[in-house]
């Protein structure tokens, strides 16, 4: 049976999310943002049993 080793969960800073909305017209209404995966994830330690790394994506495209 195969075992997963670790868990992967790609989201968006505040930041980025705020950037996107102004300068393109982007909604990302309805996701987690890192912010909130920071603050959500220990309260699901004991239901995920491999680690968790979190990558955020922070900045917008520069002009």
């Amino acid at each position: 049976m195969d075992q997963i080793d670790i868990g992967i969960y790609v989201t968006t800073a505040k930041s980025f999310r705020k950037n996107m909305r102004t300068e393109f017209d982007r909604n990302w209404d309805g996701s987690l943002n890192f912010e909130k995966v920071v603050r959500y994830l220990p309260q699901f330690k004991s239901a995920i049993q491999v680690p968790i790394y979190v990558l955020i994506i922070d900045r917008g495209l520069q002009r």
